[in-house]
C-alpha cells in the first residue's frame, strides 16, 4: 500500500506536461461605446436602416413627450425660449427611466411643473425595443432636448 502511494507520488512529480492548442479565432474586441441596434419604438420597427430607426426613435420619443406637454398650458414668464435636457436610461428589458433632468434658466421657475410633466410623459411611452449589442439586449442611456418655446 505504501508503495502505491509512492508510485502515485513519483508519477504526479514526474509527468510529462500536456500541451494544449489554442483556438485559431481571433477575439473581436468589443467596442462598448457604440452598439449594433438602437432602442425602437412601435412606430420604428419597420425601418430597414440602422440611421433611420435611430432618428425615429428620437423624432417619437421627442414628439410623444411634446404632446404631453401641449395638453397643460403652461405660462412661461419670459418670452424666450429655454431648453429641458432630459437625461434617460431604456435597460435591457425594454423600461425607459429618467436619469435626470435640467431645465436651462430661462424658464426654471416652471421647473416643478415641467418636471412634473415630463415625468407623467416619460411613464405613458409604451414599451420599447431595447437596444442590441452583440446580439445581447443592453442598458442605453442618452440626452434628449426639449425646446419649450412661449406661444
Amino acid at each position: 500500500m505504501l508503495l502505491f502511494l509512492g508510485l502515485l507520488s513519483c508519477d504526479t512529480i514526474f509527468s510529462k506536461k500536456k500541451t494544449t492548442t489554442q483556438n485559431n479565432t481571433t477575439l473581436k474586441p468589443i467596442d462598448f461605446k457604440s452598439i449594433d441596434a438602437y432602442p425602437l419604438l412601435p412606430e420604428c420597427k419597420n425601418l430597414s436602416s440602422r440611421i433611420q430607426q435611430k432618428q425615429c426613435f428620437y423624432k417619437m420619443l421627442s414628439k410623444r413627450i411634446q404632446e404631453s406637454l401641449n395638453r397643460t398650458p403652461i405660462l412661461l414668464e419670459s418670452k424666450e425660449q429655454g431648453t429641458i435636457l432630459v437625461k434617460l436610461q431604456v435597460s435591457e428589458q425594454g423600461k425607459i427611466k429618467i436619469v435626470t433632468i435640467r431645465i436651462s434658466e430661462k424658464i426654471k421657475k416652471q421647473e416643478f411643473k415641467l418636471d412634473s410633466l415630463i415625468r407623467t410623459s416619460i411613464k405613458e411611452i409604451p414599451q420599447i425595443v431595447p437596444a442590441i449589442k452583440s446580439g445581447i439586449p443592453v442598458k442605453t442611456e442618452f440626452t434628449l432636448p426639449i425646446v419649450i418655446k412661449n406661444n
